[in-house]
């Protein structure tokens, strides 16, 4: 319980951070040179949508390249999806968000869903072998959104 805790404060402190920074905007993330990395493919729905990233305490907006992004391996990461999305005198917003470890080589799919009224983001590792081409990724946390 004590990680899902201190991964629920880390996300309200990189969805805090993002707002007190509105103006100017988290910095992009750029992986060092020659530094491993993990690709996480887009579904269709979010190809051209950025995600935000936390590692640590640093929090990054994610660019897609071709619908694909490139995160840091070996610890564990924060991924969110900010909505915001209005109607006829509604206005609407989630931040749905999820922990994991991606390692090195490993190609990773992520799906933003939005079913009644809640936003969903999922996170699956490919896998050819199985029927459907992806699995459960075993490391990933779901963050407990604050009321």
């Amino acid at each position: 319980m004590k990680n899902i805790t201190s991964l629920s404060q880390l996300l309200s402190l990189c969805i805090a951070t993002a707002a007190l920074c509105a103006c100017k905007g988290l910095p992009t993330y750029q992986p060092q040179p020659n530094q491993p990395l993990a690709t996480i493919k887009l579904s269709p729905t979010i190809a051209t949508d950025t995600l935000g990233m936390c590692d640590s305490a640093v929090c990054y907006v994610l660019k897609p390249i071709h619908g694909e992004l490139q995160v840091p391996v070996d610890h564990r990461l924060v991924l969110y999806k900010v909505l915001v999305a209005s109607g006829y005198r509604v206005m609407y917003s989630c931040t749905p968000a999820l922990s994991f470890v991606p390692y090195a080589g490993t190609t990773y799919y992520v799906d933003f869903a939005l079913r009644a009224e809640h936003c969903f983001l999922n996170l699956y590792r490919e896998n050819p072998g199985s029927r459907v081409g992806i699995a459960f990724d075993p490391t990933v946390r779901g963050i407990p959104a604050k009321r």
